[in-house]
């Protein structure tokens, strides 16, 4: 609450209501309808003004005892005994509102209006002696203090609405003590009204509009910005959204038009395969290897394969299936499936050394099957395509141990 030498709003330690989260710190700040706009604190024995203004008794009391009854919010005339009237709905409302200490290893739950005094008597008497950081708005009035530069810099920041109060009530104090100097003249030419065509001289009332108007404009432009700010993130992520659509369907679109032809860099197989060959007898010890190939169509609107390698450590070979999997068109296609599919493994470096298996479909496979998952779970193939020893000692991996494995499917 305002002290009988207060002549303008100041703000010491807000009280703690609503809990921000800033820079990985917690604190608290006074929930809005429960401060006090002049002392900027909770509202002590609080008064409403015929004009639907809030105050603490004792602050606007003073406030218009100094400034000539005028109302500090929109500088209406109040008359103390008739304008001013105690608001015991919102007194209770506050009796009832209990809070936490926000200090470090202090979780006290105390009345609201009791904060203030618990962190001048328990707390501020530790810190008197430790260093912070001044509000750069302190000599109009900002007397936050801070323990580091991440603290300070989201008080400015977040802040700018008060800080403009502020500095509007200071500009406004000091025109009022020196009339005609050259920050009237600087007023004047920052105006956008006509000249009055009488030469009446600017009155304290016209002044007070002023910069009221000029308050509200850059209230009104943060409000603009802040909006331009939340629409421009929200069409940032729709952009993301967008390309990470157009990239995946990029993919699948590849897939679709191969026309029944995918050739399958299996990755990072040899060293895998060498693990088991040097494993000796102890191979059995180690799992098995299981790998799928991305699901690709026989055509646009066709049949959907995907390949699958399994190597067993105790077999020693190379196993390759072909899998039916679950398509947009199924229900327009011919089932069982009937066709032809070719594996061929191709040597990176000799052609001649290729391998190439060609194997018919058969309709009482249950492989070939319309499928009822997402993949069939039998599939189709050569439990031993090629022994492991081969594909080291014919050197058919790549030089990054990639193997590459061409599917093509035929329809009839």
């Amino acid at each position: 609450m305002a002290t009988a030498e207060e002549m303008t709003p100041i703000i010491g330690r807000r009280l703690p209501f609503q809990r921000t989260e800033s820079n990985g710190s917690s604190t608290m700040e006074l929930e809005p309808r429960f401060e006090c706009p002049i002392c900027l604190k909770c509202l002590e024995k609080p008064v409403q003004t015929s004009c639907g203004h809030r105050f603490c008794a004792e602050c606007i009391q003073l406030w218009l005892q100094k400034n000539r009854g005028c109302c500090p919010i929109d500088g209406r005339a109040l008359d103390p005994g008739k304008d001013v009237f105690p608001d015991n709905a919102l007194g209770r409302e506050i009796d009832q509102q209990s809070v936490v200490c926000s200090y470090p290893n202090c979780r006290l739950v105390m009345p609201l209006l009791a904060y203030d005094k618990h962190v001048v008597e328990v707390h501020e008497q530790f810190e008197k002696h430790e260093a912070f950081l001044i509000c750069p708005f302190k000599n109009i009035g900002c007397l936050y203090q801070f323990k580091n530069p991440n603290q300070l810099n989201t008080h400015v920041e977040k802040l700018t609405h008060h800080h403009l109060q502020l500095l509007a009530n200071s500009f406004e104090a000091l025109s009022m003590k020196v009339p005609g100097s050259s920050i009237h003249r600087e007023i004047d030419a920052m105006s956008w009204d006509p000249p009055q065509k009488d030469g009446t001289p600017t009155t304290e009332a016209s002044m007070q509009s002023l910069i009221k108007s000029l308050y509200e404009r850059v209230v009104t432009l943060e409000q603009r910005n802040t909006e331009q700010d939340l629409q421009l993130r929200r069409m940032s992520d729709k952009l993301n959204q967008i390309m990470q659509s157009r990239s995946q369907f990029e993919a699948e679109l590849g897939l679709r038009v191969c026309n029944g032809e995918y050739t399958w860099v299996v990755a990072n197989l040899e060293n895998k395969i060498r693990r088991i060959l040097m494993a000796g007898a102890r191979a059995d010890e180690l799992s098995c290897i299981i790998m799928y190939s991305d699901g690709f169509y026989s055509s646009f609107n066709g049949y959907r394969f995907c390949a699958k390698i399994l190597v067993n450590p105790s077999q020693r070979h190379l196993s390759l299936h072909i899998h039916l999997m679950i398509g947009d068109k199924d229900d327009f296609l011919e089932w069982p499936f009937k066709g032809k599919i070719a594996f061929t493994l191709i040597h990176p470096t000799d052609a001649l050394l290729s391998v190439r298996e060609v194997m018919c479909s058969r309709p009482d496979v249950e492989a070939f099957k319309r499928p009822t998952d997402v993949m069939n779970k039998r599939g189709f193939g050569y439990p031993q395509f090629m022994s492991l020893a081969d594909l080291v000692t014919k050197k058919y991996f790549n030089h990054d141990g990639s193997l590459n494995i061409r599917i093509q499917v035929d329809v009839f």
